[in-house]
């Protein structure tokens, strides 16, 4: 699973964003075999814009999409 960072251009003078670590790496993914068949893409998005803290721990919802950009309805869950 990856992460896209939005709004970097929005970010505050003197801040940048550093190393980053997705947690957890996988994920339990629930549906019919036919919308399982057309996951293309598993990723967070987190908006960085006037950000001046920490994003440690920060929960953000993961999206599941298909070859065409499509947000897929399915299940998910952490794995450990």
């Amino acid at each position: 699973m990856s992460a896209d960072f939005l709004n970097k251009d929005q970010l505050p003078d003197g801040y940048e964003l550093g190393e980053y670590k997705v947690e957890p790496q996988k994920v339990k993914i629930t549906s019919s075999k036919s919308v399982i068949e057309k996951i293309s893409l598993v990723k967070v998005f987190v908006n960085v814009a006037g950000l001046t803290e920490s994003i440690n721990n920060r929960e953000v919802p993961v999206k599941v999409y298909d070859s065409q950009g499509n947000e897929l309805r399915v299940r998910i869950e952490q794995k450990m």
